[in-house]
């Protein structure tokens, strides 16, 4: 981009001095300038410092030949040379991401000379892991000359010329001088990253969430994919022909057996790998199970592959909404709601059921391979998008690495460090992380109990999470997702009715996900989880009616297909994805990782015992259908529980929700308690940054300006 001081001038008002520099401009693009990032824009305007040089055509192609001279010194190794370059544009332009930062990590990247996190640390000041004893001497220099006031100190200078020898060492000194002009030049004109380039603020937040969202997927394309696939004939004759009902079920409860391993495996690394790292093992760990799913000859194959799966499912399914929300800054909870729950529900439970009713009426035997491999797709686009993400900055401000949570929120709000948006929501942050901490003593089993004594009530909070977290399987969801293809036939449905029927019932869950985007805001939280569990316990209510009826006619089974139907509607808009995310936002930050993964871990135990035996038990002649009667029972139990104890967290911001927990001294003394008040009809209803805006009270949206 050009820069708000020196405009970009358009080709058509180039001066005739201008018009010789803009075409000597032109012959170095054709000659490979800019190949591998954007310096012209949509109208043929030069961008970057080119911009800016313009304004003095004549000096400015002197100093594009000197540039040109510069880089092509004798002795500079690129790997060194850009090293230096990074640190000298870090240093100078860090806080908007200049043009050269740019410009020049598209160059590193492309010939594979530093990875992104060491480009990160390098433009944040910090020496990163893995250089060369070059590269270290390179950046030490560069770090050391930027900040001049005094001569180089004699060490550097002569380990450098030891590194590097006395002659390269004058060739990178010359190097980082040059890219100090550029450096200057690119502060003083502000001239950042070009639009559409920039993997900041917006842009950036978008591509958090994508990522997210598909790894997310891995569990509702499975849940959608599988019970299709132990009734494909195909895959039994590949497997070698089990029909034992115990067997089968097994099979499909194998995932959720990998869920509870992975959770007592990798979910306790999880607080020192932080939310990103977490994410890229879990999807590479995943990628091995669905290649010995896809592959499998034998009974045990699939269900190594699956447990392996399983794995990496269950500490997925626990970081990425705790990333997602603590990553999202500056954004409405809604926005960030409606992603994930789109891509998770339309793109796995509904297409995996649908994909799995084409696959169905292929002629190929092995078809059913590509149902299972299909999940590898969503994990590698994952792990693409996820590559240039920061991690959360709240779990970085929480572990002291202070710099790299000012560099990721700079990053996501694309502000500055002085920017009063910056300020107002780093120091929320630390707000919250000190009060989380306040009186709180090491999680035991005997603080569950009897309390840690914190002013914001972090075990309470705790225990609903824990309660919200582990619900879904008594109201039977579980059952109906892994194991809905034998439930159907069990009422009388035969052939490829029964997985049309199956695709219909699942695609019931983003319909009600899409109805929910619209009465959530309304509604809030605290409704949509308790009259949701109401509507979910009467239904399987009917649905338990129904299917004990004996020898049912055609219009009894598709009354039983209609009620599953609209199941999945109500749980589709409520505790599907609703309790994941409530779970998330009431959780105290210190122990969000934690908790979210120990409730998760009981939820795929209750959810593995769910499918196993309620498969059995349906597939029992002298149970049948009475089984769902525990189901009945067990999600009247948890609804009673959540009119009882969930509260209503609607417009609230992260950092807000824990004032909820706080006596009324302590929210009194806190800041945002006025925020608090205007939310909830006290002081006028003002529920965003524009509305703040247009009231004119700046104090309130600086205090509202936090991540929802």
């Amino acid at each position: 981009m050009s820069g708000p001081r020196y405009p970009a001038v358009l080709p058509e008002d180039l001066t005739p001095a201008q018009k010789v520099f803009y075409d000597e401009m032109t012959e170095k693009m054709r000659n490979g300038l800019g190949s591998t990032f954007k310096v012209r824009g949509d109208k043929g305007e030069l961008l970057g410092p080119l911009s800016i040089m313009m304004y003095t055509p004549e000096y400015s192609s002197h100093t594009m030949r000197l540039n040109k001279e510069v880089l092509e010194l004798p002795n500079l190794e690129p790997p060194v040379t850009e090293v230096a370059i990074m640190a000298v544009q870090g240093h100078y332009t860090g806080t908007f991401g200049g043009f050269l930062t740019y410009s020049h990590s598209r160059i590193i990247a492309s010939k594979g000379l530093l990875t992104e996190e060491q480009m990160k640390k390098i433009t944040a000041g910090e020496k990163p892991a893995g250089l060369s004893e070059k590269q270290e001497v390179a950046f030490d220099l560069a770090m050391r000359l930027v900040k001049g006031g005094k001569p180089l100190e004699q060490d550097l200078w002569e380990r450098a010329n030891a590194v590097l020898g006395k002659e390269q060492t004058v060739q990178l000194i010359q190097v980082i001088a040059y890219y100090s002009l550029h450096g200057v030049t690119l502060n003083a004109g502000i001239i950042g990253v070009p639009e559409g380039e920039k993997l900041w603020g917006k842009n950036l937040v978008r591509i958090l969430n994508y990522a997210n969202s598909f790894a997310f997927m891995l569990y509702g394309w499975d849940a959608g994919v599988i019970s299709g696939v132990l009734a494909n004939p195909d895959f039994l004759e590949a497997i070698g022909g089990p029909t034992d009902s115990r067997y089968l079920t097994f099979i499909a409860a194998g995932i959720l057996l990998g869920d509870v391993l992975g959770l007592a495996v990798i979910a306790p690394l999880s607080w020192r790998l932080g939310r990103r790292r977490t994410v890229i093992l879990c999807c590479w760990t995943a990628i091995v199970g669905v290649i010995l799913q896809t592959a499998t000859h034998s009974p045990i194959e699939i269900l190594v592959g699956r447990v392996i799966l399983g794995i990496a499912n269950g500490p997925l399914a626990a970081t990425t909404p705790i990333y997602v929300q603590e990553a999202n800054v500056m954004h409405k909870k809604r926005t960030v709601d409606t992603m994930v729950m789109v891509l998770w529900g339309i793109g796995g439970i509904a297409a995996a059921a649908w994909f799995n009713y084409g696959m169905l009426k292929a002629p190929s035997p092995d078809a059913w391979r590509v149902s299972l491999a299909m999940q590898a797709f969503f994990l590698v686009v994952a792990l693409i998008l996820v590559h240039g993400c920061p991690d959360s900055p709240r779990w970085l401000l929480a572990r002291g690495r202070e710099a790299e949570a000012d560099s990721a929120l700079q990053r996501l709000m694309d502000c500055t460090d002085q920017d009063e948006r910056f300020l107002s929501v780093k120091d929320s942050l630390e707000t919250s992380i000190r009060l989380e901490r306040e009186g709180t003593k090491r999680l035991t089993l005997k603080i569950l109990f009897t309390g840690d004594g914190s002013r914001t009530k972090n075990v309470r909070r705790i225990w609903i999470g824990i309660l919200i977290n582990i619900a879904g399987p008594f109201f039977g969801t579980s059952l109906i997702m892994f194991y809905g293809q034998a439930l159907l036939q069990g009422v009388g449905l035969k052939g490829d009715t029964v997985t049309l029927a199956l695709a219909a019932i699942n695609t019931g869950v983003p319909i009600g996900m899409a109805l929910s985007f619209a009465i959530l805001p309304r509604w809030g939280r605290r409704p949509m989880l308790c009259w949701g569990g109401t509507a979910l316990t009467m239904l399987m209510c009917i649905y338990t009616g129904l299917t004990n009826i004996k020898n049912p006619s055609t219009g009894v089974q598709w009354a039983a297909v209609v009620v599953l139907i609209i199941f999945n509607v109500i749980n589709g808009a409520s505790w599907i994805w609703l309790a994941f995310l409530y779970a998330v936002e009431i959780l105290p930050l210190q122990y969000r990782s934690q908790v979210q993964s120990a409730s998760n871990m009981v939820f795929w135990f209750v959810a593995f015992l769910a499918v196993y035996f309620g498969g059995q038990a349906a597939s029992d002649p002298n149970i049948g259908a009475l089984i769902y009667i525990w189901f009945c029972i067990g999600g009247g139990i948890i609804t009673a529980l959540a009119w009882v104890f969930v509260v209503e967290t609607k417009d609230l911001t992260l950092e807000e929700i824990d004032l909820l927990w706080a006596d009324e001294e302590f929210k009194n003394s806190h800041q945002s308690h006025r925020h608090l008040h205007a939310l909830h009809g006290s002081e006028p209803d003002l529920k965003d940054a524009e509305d703040l805006e247009k009231a004119g009270d700046v104090k309130v949206k600086a205090e509202s300006g936090v991540s929802n």
